[in-house]
């Protein structure tokens, strides 16, 4: 009998920790995904910058060339 009282004991703490658990990851998640969407912005920004720079750059040489 004291088994399979700790074994349900052992169930329920179980399952609370996956329910917390799952709680967590619930409210982290936006945080996460925001943060990503941030970085893959930014960092999209950097490149359309830098090929913009070296357009700018190919344009000139062309000119200087002429």
């Amino acid at each position: 009998m004291r088994t399979k009282a700790r074994r349900e004991k052992l169930s329920d703490a179980i399952v609370l920790l996956g329910r917390t658990m799952a709680a967590v990851l619930d409210a982290l998640a936006p945080y996460l995904i925001q943060t990503i969407k941030d970085t893959v912005e930014d960092e999209v920004r950097v490149l359309l910058g830098v090929s913009g720079d070296i357009q700018k750059l190919g344009k000139k040489m062309w000119k200087m060339e002429a």
